[in-house]
């Protein structure tokens, strides 16, 4: 594997949390065998990239010039591209944000493969990522792959808060458990949660 690439978004010069998240898994999939890098687009920006290095980011590519200045899908793709054939990695990293789901797309056709969207989980095997994705209006998962393709261009769907650690009981409801006409049991609920 040759690493990972996180494109990063940027709004008024701040980096966006979403893009911060998506260099945070980059560094988790790499585990210190696979170099991270980052692309920065916009105008203005050059000194963003020492925090990206502070993340996680071993090398940051950056596209700095006044007409990035507004998010344009033909001249931020075309960054990415360019710093996809610098570094050469094996999976393209974006932020499941608007700008995100429409980039990534496009960055994958201009290099010929396929995309991931709307990743909620990631593993590596070997060369490959697997992720796993909602299907049917977050009702159910696929676990899918990228058959090996490279790069591979995957989106990260921002996540709000650490969902495991956030969650805090904010009561008990009790229920008596009874069958239902099928012959299973439905189970009480036991603690209530804010989301």
């Amino acid at each position: 594997m040759a690493g990972i690439l996180v494109c990063i978004e940027q709004r008024n010069g701040e980096i966006r949390k979403a893009s911060l998240q998506a260099l945070s898994e980059a560094k988790r999939l790499a585990g210190g065998d696979l170099p991270v890098a980052a692309v920065l687009i916009g105008e203005g920006i050059s000194g963003q990239a020492v925090s990206l290095g502070a993340n996680g980011a071993a090398k940051v590519f950056v596209a700095d010039d006044a007409n990035l200045k507004l998010y344009s899908a033909e001249g931020y793709a075309e960054a990415v591209v360019k710093a996809t054939e610098a570094f050469g990695p094996s999976a393209i990293f974006f932020s499941g944000t608007a700008m995100g789901r429409d980039l990534a797309p496009r960055v994958a056709a201009k290099l010929g493969v396929g995309a991931l969207a709307d990743v909620v989980a990631l593993s590596r095997e070997g060369e490959a990522f697997v992720a796993r994705r909602p299907v049917y209006s977050s009702k159910a998962f696929a676990t899918v792959d990228t058959a090996g393709t490279s790069p591979q261009v995957i989106s990260l769907r921002p996540k709000r808060r650490n969902q495991r650690h956030s969650r805090k009981p904010i009561g008990r409801y009790y229920r008596k458990s009874t069958q239902t006409t099928f012959g299973s049991p439905i189970s009480p609920r036991s603690e209530v949660f804010l989301d």
